[in-house]
């Protein structure tokens, strides 16, 4: 009965998508994969007769000035990947992305930190043909000619989520390379040197950054206040004095680190590199999905080990734990220690009568044989197996999920201020307080 309906509307695009949304709430996904297809094969069929009417058709709102959500909108709240992934979809996005902007990177970067160029050199930046939607209502109003004055030139370089991705990036680049020098060179335990006195200092201002472009739903704002609010435990510690001099010093560490995973997430945006790293995060899932096997073996070599070695221990304490987990962790990598499973370890000084050297005992080199059999042959290559199946079951599939989701991403760096780093966070935070005057008047 609805598709009966849906072949007698007008709209048969924006009804197929809406139609998608709600099969998608009742988990109808028979009739949710149908008026998915629909919908693609209607929106690859005006793409085939008229490209630029297509693309202004599917990154358009459903009823213009009505305030409504635009196609790509419907297509996202229902989780159409397919429709997505289809040509004029993909077209509007990079739209979206690029404000319609074409020219090489070498240009893109000299124009991104000398806006002059754009007076000095009008045909610097081609802009290509214009389409009338964009990403919030103020757009879906604009006209479909191009840019021609200075200042409409400015506006839409400086506007689009490109430019407003290249500034995230290489302030997260920047951040990285600041918390590697402070970590290598010689910081002293008594007082805060200036270096590390700038770095709290931008630390700081990153993290009123992230706390707004938060509010604002920015996508990877997580990360960045994770980042900040470790940096800003670091900097209590790191004031505190000599006493958490060491804790203050790993909680810098993990910043690093932190640091590192936002710019990995940055890659994302590549075409090259997005689909690769949303297969890493399908394969993360099965490799937490497959611990549980590992941990078994873990457990139950590491102990038997630590029981046949150590027979005559008394007491019990942290590092038999630790000893227990740490190596059958590490013959995973080829790291046997077989000296020590004989007891023939060289780094044992006490007495050969001593609780605290290993016994040789011939159960022991067998429990590590039998160790390396089952975990390091079998399992391993059992993980390996399942990593190349699931590498050739989504390849394409991983494709589609990239270009599904680059519509959020080129979303949530359209919400984030056009104003660079460090003086974008006062914009930000001026203009949250006067979207909040507003709406309470």
């Amino acid at each position: 009965m609805a598709e009966y309906f849906w072949t007698l509307c007008r709209s048969p695009l924006c009804l197929a998508l809406i139609a998608s949304c709600i099969f998608r709430t009742l988990g109808d996904d028979l009739a949710f994969d149908r008026f998915q297809t629909l919908a693609n094969a209607v929106a690859e069929e005006g793409f085939s007769i008229n490209a630029h009417a297509s693309i202004d058709l599917v990154g358009g709102s459903v009823m213009a000035g009505w305030g409504s959500p635009s196609m790509l909108e419907l297509a996202a709240s229902a989780e159409c990947k397919s429709f997505t992934s289809s040509r004029p979809a993909q077209q509007a996005i990079n739209y979206l992305w690029s404000g319609g902007i074409n020219c090489n990177a070498l240009v893109y970067l000299l124009t991104l930190f000398c806006p002059p160029l754009f007076l000095v050199f009008p045909g610097i930046i081609h802009f290509s043909e214009s389409y009338a939607f964009g990403l919030d209502d103020s757009d879906w109003q604009m006209s479909d000619e191009l840019p021609r004055t200075f200042f409409e030139r400015l506006q839409r370089f400086y506007g689009c989520p490109r430019t407003k991705f290249c500034w995230s990036f290489l302030i997260c680049l920047f951040f990285l390379v600041i918390s590697s020098v402070t970590l290598l060179l010689p910081l002293q335990p008594e007082n805060v040197g200036r270096l590390e006195t700038a770095f709290m200092f931008l630390i700081g201002l990153r993290l009123v950054g992230s706390v707004l472009s938060l509010i604002a739903g920015f996508q990877w704002a997580w990360i960045q206040c994770l980042s900040a609010s470790v940096a800003l435990i670091y900097m209590l510690l790191r004031i505190w004095g000599t006493i958490t001099f060491a804790y203050a010093y790993s909680m810098a560490v993990i910043v690093l680190m932190l640091f590192a995973m936002e710019l990995l997430l940055y890659c994302y945006v590549s075409v090259v590199l997005g689909p690769k790293v949303t297969m890493i995060g399908q394969m993360t899932l099965q490799l937490i999905r497959f611990l549980p096997f590992f941990i078994i073996f873990l457990i139950a070599f590491g102990v038997t080990e630590q029981a046949v070695l150590f027979p005559d221990r008394t007491g019990f304490d942290a590092n038999v734990l630790l000893a227990v987990f740490e190596r059958p962790f590490y013959r995973l990598f080829g790291e046997n220690a077989v000296d020590e499973a004989t007891g023939k370890g060289a780094e044992c000084t006490e007495p050969a009568n001593s609780t605290a050297c290993p016994q040789q005992n011939v159960f022991a080199v067998m429990s590590i044989g039998m160790y390396n059999i089952f975990t390091v042959v079998l399992l391993m290559n059992l993980l390996i197996a399942i990593f190349s199946q699931i590498f050739d079951s989504l390849q394409q599939d991983s494709t589609i999920a990239w270009q599904f989701k680059r519509y959020a991403i080129v979303r949530s760096f359209h919400q984030i201020s056009a104003v660079p780093w460090p003086l974008g966070p006062f914009v930000q935070f001026f203009s949250f307080l006067h979207r909040f005057y507003q709406r309470r008047k």
